[in-house]
């Protein structure tokens, strides 16, 4: 953001990066700004590669913006050096072969999988019988999740066509697959920071869940869904 007011020689930054308008409030533009998306094709379990994902695209001052960025701190005392590969469509990066240089959650595929977890924007509704009966318990929590998720994806532009070829909606609730595999070391949903911890913005519930999405046809990615989901939560990548 930074980068982008130099560039544009503005107070404010960009929409893209700030998914706010001019005046400074919120957009209601169906989250069409950057989604900030890490990966670590390293296998250390390190980030090596952070995808800035705007479905309404870049303008020139955004791409001069991303260009300018060439270092940001790191946790461990020194600056973390940056290289921009390219700007362009998911199709151009996607792909499941991380040693050649592809990203797996711009990948085309018909099955996805969660790969970080998914954080509600919204509390579960379930009534008062099924919360004292643990059988239905988990089927009105199943039942809610699918509600919710396919309202997240009601609610972006550039899902629909994805949306109308959903076949299957699978929350993973079993308590051994609450999880997701990370640098070849598996990592429980509650090991990931599941919500804002200071601010005024708003706050996600503390819970966090998997799903496998199943679809008639390979979709291209990325599919990052619910709370947190501009920062890196509610990703998922081809099985």
């Amino acid at each position: 953001m930074g980068c982008s007011k130099k560039v544009s020689r503005n107070e404010t930054s960009s929409f893209t990066f700030s998914g706010k308008t001019g005046a400074g409030t919120p957009s209601s533009s169906c989250h069409q700004h950057a989604h900030f998306l890490c990966e670590s094709c390293l296998g250390d379990q390190r980030v090596s590669h952070i995808t800035i994902y705007a479905p309404a695209g870049f303008s020139e001052e955004d791409e001069r913006a991303l260009s300018r960025l060439q270092k940001v701190w790191g946790s461990d005392g020194h600056d973390l050096q940056l290289v921009l590969l390219g700007i362009g469509q998911p199709q151009d990066f996607g792909g499941t072969n991380e040693k050649a240089g592809q990203s797996p959650i711009l990948a085309t595929s018909k099955v996805w999988v969660s790969r970080t977890p998914f954080v509600s924007p919204h509390h579960l509704r379930i009534r008062r019988p099924e919360q004292k009966d643990p059988a239905k318990r988990v089927i009105a929590v199943q039942r809610e999740l699918k509600r919710i998720l396919r309202t997240e994806m009601e609610h972006r532009d550039w899902m629909k066509h994805a949306l109308s070829l959903l076949e299957q909606i699978e929350p993973v609730l079993d308590v051994d697959k609450n999880g997701t595999d990370l640098g070849d070391h598996f990592v429980r949903w509650y090991e990931f920071r599941r919500e804002r911890l200071t601010g005024e913005g708003q706050k996600g519930t503390p819970s966090g869940y998997g799903f496998r999405l199943t679809f008639q046809q390979p979709v291209q990615g990325p599919f990052p869904l619910g709370y947190g989901c501009h920062f890196g939560l509610g990703q998922f990548v081809p099985e």
